[in-house]
């Protein structure tokens, strides 16, 4: 689904353009009330990596996580002992400004 992390994707989709519905022909699946059609689509994929800087908005500071958006789209979440531990090693967390 888009806007939610997925684990073959190794990130969160963001938006999708280039669909192409590759068959006539669609399956239906045992009892499943859903229909499944093969297609083709050109994703745009939000997978930053571990240890990569990026901006963000700080939305909510709790006691034991902080709350960001990304790119005003992704919704963040750090558990507070990595904040702290970020802050304790000298980086802002995602979204500061480091001073």
């Amino acid at each position: 689904s888009m806007l939610r992390y997925n684990t073959s994707l190794g990130g969160v989709a963001l938006m999708f353009d280039r669909l192409a519905i590759k068959s006539d022909l669609a399956v239906i699946s045992s009892d499943a009330p859903v229909v499944f059609v093969p297609i083709e689509v050109r994703l745009l994929v939000f997978a930053p990596e571990v240890g990569q800087r990026m901006e963000a908005t700080v939305l909510r500071h709790g006691s034991d996580h902080l709350a960001l958006l990304a790119h005003g789209l992704v919704n963040v979440t750090i558990p507070h002992r990595t904040a702290a531990a970020d802050a304790a090693a000298g980086d802002a967390p995602a979204g500061g400004s480091g001073e």
